[in-house]
């Protein structure tokens, strides 16, 4: 088990919103099951699958140490958001269906499907790959000093008050006890609120699609 991400349980970043505290922590035990609810619901997907086993077991991973970055913005005991993201990706997504048969035999039969539907559609795609082909295609180019972000999100009650910018001030201080010096991220276009964020927060341009915008920023 990898500990360097965990060497203190004290709080990585705080916000504050309408006079009440809210603290940004990396993920604990008891946080699982209540947040692997909240990314189903809201659409989460780890490579490419929405699925709650999945959710479960990623966070699990990171409560355990292991490389994957968990950070929790709590208020009033409540997980008002989070941020996740994956350390040396390639690495970590091998061994992670390698110790979940089950959810990669899952992965496998989503890909194919998806090929033999993109086969059996009467449109053409003619203006490039869209938002999830240009994530499966990327995912693998990874590095032990790169991060790959999955998601970021803030509950809508709890915006605009500072906490997404406190989860990722926390998550960077995670990263670079872990030794990594780039984050990088995808963001699909349609996305201004992120984007918009992510430009404030310092994060550079690396590459346009049509859907989707590749990001990194140096920690």
């Amino acid at each position: 088990m990898n500990t360097a991400g965990r060497e203190s349980e004290r709080p990585v970043g705080v916000s504050d919103q309408d006079g009440l505290r809210t603290e940004c922590r990396l993920v604990a035990a008891e946080d699982v099951p209540a947040l692997s609810t909240m990314l189903r619901d809201n659409g989460v997907a780890f490579l490419g699958m929405p699925h709650a086993g999945m959710h479960r077991a990623v966070l699990r991973d990171a409560v355990q140490g292991e490389d994957v970055s968990c950070v929790v913005a709590v208020r009033g005991g409540q997980v008002v958001g989070w941020t996740v993201a994956i350390v040396y990706s390639r690495r970590y997504w091998t061994r992670f269906l390698a110790r979940h048969p089950i959810l990669g035999f899952i992965y496998v039969g989503s890909r194919l499907a998806t090929a033999l539907f993109a086969r059996k559609s009467a449109v053409p795609e003619v203006h490039g790959p869209t938002w999830p082909r240009v994530m499966n295609r990327e995912w693998g180019g990874a590095h032990p000093t790169v991060a790959r972000h999955l998601d970021i999100t803030v509950l809508e009650a709890y915006r605009r008050g500072g906490v997404a910018t406190a989860l990722q001030s926390a998550q960077i201080a995670d990263l670079k006890r872990r030794g990594v010096r780039w984050l990088d991220a995808y963001i699909n276009t349609s996305n201004l609120p992120s984007i918009l964020l992510h430009i404030k927060n310092g994060w550079s341009l690396v590459s346009a699609e049509r859907d989707a915008l590749l990001i990194s920023l140096e920690i």
